[in-house]
């Protein structure tokens, strides 16, 4: 402490304001170095990050609808359920699943999809898989044909 009294003392006063004035700057622009720094960290880890994707909770793919063609004037005979001969041990469902469902080209999900069927879509179930989880079915209007999950399945 006497040492810096001494040094304050015998420097002139010019000098000791340079050096007052220097380690105030120096002081205020670490100051400001490091506010600017603990702003941009702090910005930084606040923000939340975007909510992730998984993919049991994407969209499911659109499917195509089918267009009404235009009613002619004359009305056309609508066919009745009963004109389809049912093979040997199918029966009629509906599809019961409300985004409607994938054909699979075999009894698993890993295997090719072949189309999608609308929800209430009428089909016939023409089998089932082994242990009874998926059944093969066809679609009463477009005819297509695949393996579904039978618990979207409703018997009519």
């Amino acid at each position: 402490m006497v040492l810096v009294l001494w040094l304050v003392y015998s420097m002139n006063r010019d000098r000791v304001l340079q050096i007052t004035l220097g380690i105030l700057l120096g002081s205020l622009f670490m100051l400001a170095m490091v506010g600017t720094l603990g702003y941009l960290l702090w910005s930084r880890f606040t923000v939340s990050p975007a909510r992730p994707t998984f993919a049991q909770e994407s969209k499911p793919k659109q499917i195509a609808k089918i267009t009404p063609t235009p009613k002619s004037s004359e009305p056309k005979p609508e066919p009745t359920e009963s004109a389809e001969v049912l093979p040997k041990g199918s029966y009629r469902a509906l599809i019961a699943r409300p985004n409607g469902l994938s054909l699979r080209s075999a009894p698993n999900r890993r295997s090719q999809r072949l189309g999608g069927i609308g929800y209430k879509e009428n089909v016939i179930v023409l089998e089932k898989s082994e242990d009874g989880e998926w059944s093969k079915i066809r679609s009463t209007r477009s005819r297509a044909e695949g393996w579904v999950r039978s618990g979207n399945l409703k018997e009519q």
